[in-house]
């Protein structure tokens, strides 16, 4: 295993104590808590799905030289994923979740994913 994964690993571990704690000991009636509460859970939407992403890019790979590169791969669309699934929530509490609202959502970071996509 490489080293810079027990750093991903204990990141998530670190997250997932943050959101445990947040959701036993916290109100969620004031605005600060709910803002980090929902940067708590995009950190470990990330990171969770970028190690899950890497594990499997890494079975599948023959013989990969430099790992870091294959864990930046399969970090990239972990964010995205995590983003929209944030970005839904933070709609849902500013109570702005329609339909037309959650297409538009959908489109555009569908569309900021394409365009930073390399040719």
């Amino acid at each position: 295993m490489p080293k810079f994964l027990f750093t991903i690993i204990a990141a998530v571990l670190a997250s997932l104590t943050a959101l445990i704690y947040m959701l036993i000991y916290k109100s969620p009636e004031e605005t600060v808590n709910v803002a980090v509460f929902l940067s708590v859970l995009w950190i470990f939407i990330t990171l969770a799905l970028s190690l899950l992403i890497y594990a499997v890019k890494y079975k599948r790979a023959s013989k990969h030289t430099n790992l870091r590169t294959l864990y930046r791969s399969a970090a990239r669309p972990s964010v995205f994923t995590a983003t929209l699934a944030t970005g839904f929530l933070v709609i849902k509490v500013l109570g702005a979740l329609t339909i037309i609202n959650a297409i538009l959502f959908v489109v555009f970071i569908f569309s900021i994913y394409k365009l930073t996509s390399k040719p």
